[in-house]
């Protein structure tokens, strides 16, 4: 749906909206029909047509071909009409579409406040109808929010940021699981080059729960993989985690297993400790942090 909302010039008044709403809850109508609508409306049939464009907007109204009808996935409670308008309102131009952004509101003192630059002047037929219902008041440098939309703003902005949050850590594990894939293809190179007729192989693609990524060979002479590689890749501080599966594999395997630290530029050789259940995890003189415990609750 292509509308253009900035082009409106004026919009009727949530009463006015209300009765337009409640003309079409039940029938049908054209554009020419409602135009009758605003014949004793001071703001005109341009008002009403700008209107009608933007409760298709919002979704309250479809339009097919030439003819208006109410949308069923709305079941607006008319003695709430205004709140629930300007509910949808908000959704509509804060979190569908960002007309609004969230990062333009702000609080202060436990009241919101919306930066005069949140709403374009190209919308400002929607600035003036939030105006004139007392949605927003006029204040020095911004808008305040009215008391009986405090909560509502509140939830919007909040949900956009969890949102942002959630986005920003999917982004930073996709990014972590691609540094991790480059370090295990880096050290599978390293161990190449150290081997000359024997090939690693890669696990973690095929077995999450092996406890290492990488087996490899102790030498040329070994007959089978001896050598069990569990790779951390880390930035400018060497920290990494290390799962309770992991470490219990590292004990069993002792000597025959390894971590490879690999910095993420991947300009010099991996840090290699061997048998590191006994190098790192017993070494009371490294520094440790518990990230997680598993509770069993009776």
């Amino acid at each position: 749906m292509s509308i253009k909302i900035h082009e409106h010039k004026k919009y009727l008044l949530v009463k006015e909206i209300e009765n337009l709403y409640y003309i079409i809850y039940d029938k049908s109508y054209t554009k020419s029909q409602l135009d009758k609508f605003s014949i004793n409306s001071y703001k005109g049939v341009s008002a009403t047509r700008n209107t009608l464009e933007l409760m298709l907007f919002l979704e309250l109204l479809i339009k097919d071909k030439d003819v208006f009808v109410r949308n069923k996935i709305f079941e607006i409670n008319k003695k709430e009409f205004q709140g629930e308008f300007i509910k949808i309102l908000f959704k509509k131009v804060c979190i569908d579409t960002n007309i609004i952004q969230y990062n333009e509101f702000y609080c202060t003192d436990g009241t919101w406040f919306l930066r005069k630059s949140g709403i374009p002047i190209k919308y400002f037929a929607l600035r003036n109808l939030l105006i004139a219902e007392k949605v927003i008041n006029l204040s020095s440098e911004s808008y305040e929010i009215n008391k009986d939309y405090q909560n509502l703003i509140e939830s919007i902005v909040k949900n956009k940021q969890k949102k942002l949050t959630l986005a920003n850590l999917k982004q930073q594990l996709e990014f972590q699981e691609k540094l991790g894939e480059q370090a295990e293809i880096f050290v599978m190179d390293y161990e190449k080059k150290l081997l000359s007729c024997k090939f690693p192989e890669r696990v973690s693609p095929i077995d999450v729960s092996a406890g290492y990524d990488i087996r490899s060979y102790l030498t040329d002479e070994s007959s089978e993989f001896d050598k069990f590689i569990e790779v951390k890749c880390f930035s400018e501080n060497v920290e990494f985690y290390w799962s309770k599966n992991e470490i219990e594999v590292a004990k069993e395997l002792k000597e025959n297993y390894f971590l490879y630290l690999v910095d993420n530029k991947f300009d010099t050789p991996p840090c290699i400790v061997r048998n590191p259940y006994f190098q790192v995890y017993l070494n009371k003189k490294i520094k440790r942090e518990v990230q997680n415990y598993k509770f069993f609750l009776e």
